[in-house]
């Protein structure tokens, strides 16, 4: 199945990105989704292997925790908070730290520029959106290990190196470069 973190809730509407209502529609559709977030929460409970994050102030933002969770799923819903020119966080890119494919609702034409492969992540926009399509590829992916497989490909021919090499959304601005700068000459 796959793990939706979010912590805060929306209105099911169209004035943010409709994160909530598109777990919804997933579930809907019949594929497993696990909320380990406040949003949508699955109680560890009910699940058969029992997963969830502590409820503490100390641990909500602890993304090691977080992935250690997630790792466990083959899918995270990276879903942002919001649909906007540029904005991209931290979800994508602990789901492929953590081993797992994310599944990306948000400004997809700046998470792809910055991508190690075009199949790295599942995009909702080439679903046309429609979360019932979205489910029925998750599902077709977790019964077949050779296609799902190829979405975490890249991890065999990654390099840092050659990825940031050239592209520009990878390489560090004059403001890193202060920051930088700043802390090596402290």
């Amino acid at each position: 199945g796959a793990t939706y973190v979010a912590s805060d809730c929306h209105k099911r509407d169209a004035a943010n990105a409709n994160r909530d209502g598109n777990v919804v529609n997933i579930r809907n559709a019949g594929f497993r989704v696990d909320g380990l977030g406040r949003c949508l929460h699955t109680p560890p409970d009910s699940t058969p292997e029992k997963i969830g994050l502590p409820k503490t102030p100390d641990t909500r933002y602890n993304l090691v925790l977080k992935r250690e969770a997630i790792s466990n799923y083959m899918f995270n819903l990276a879903f942002e908070n919001s649909i906007e020119d540029g904005y991209v966080t931290e979800k994508p890119f602990d789901a492929m730290l953590s081993g797992t494919v994310p599944v990306f609702l948000g400004y997809a034409k700046t998470l792809r520029k910055t991508m190690p492969h075009p199949k790295a992540v599942i995009f909702l926009e080439d679903f046309e959106g429609n979360a019932e399509k979205l489910a029925k590829y998750l599902a077709y992916l977790s019964t077949n290990e050779t296609a799902y497989e190829e979405h975490r490909d890249w991890r065999k021919i990654y390099s840092l190196e050659k990825h940031v090499k050239g592209n520009r959304m990878m390489e560090p601005n004059w403001m890193c470069k202060i920051c930088q700068w700043a802390l090596e000459n402290q």
